[in-house]
């Protein structure tokens, strides 16, 4: 007679850390004065995760952080960008680069 016993194997848990809003304020400022940019990140994974992201103003990356989120968790991280020193319209980004379990 044998004895048995079920092994399950899963996938571990994974953190999923997005950006899922950026906003700019104010929207219109003169040469010479700064915005605030705020960034809402969320980990929509299952496990607490470290995100690594960069800011960019019309492609030249300007700061890059790193945030620390659990499972569900949001958080709004505000950078000062600028001032900016001509008249123009400025494209300012957030992207994630890297992220991994925490």
């Amino acid at each position: 007679m044998a004895w048995c016993v079920t092994v399950h194997v899963r996938e571990r848990p994974k953190p999923n850390i997005v950006v899922k809003h950026v906003e700019a304020k104010p929207e219109t400022v003169y040469v010479g004065e700064a915005v605030t940019f705020e960034v809402r990140f969320k980990n929509e994974g299952n496990a607490r995760g470290r995100a690594w992201y960069r800011i960019t103003v019309n492609g030249s990356e300007v700061h890059r952080d790193h945030v620390v989120l659990r499972a569900g968790e949001e958080r709004t991280v505000a950078i000062a960008i600028g001032p900016f020193n001509r008249p123009g319209d400025y494209k300012i980004c957030a992207e994630i680069t890297k992220q991994e379990r925490a």
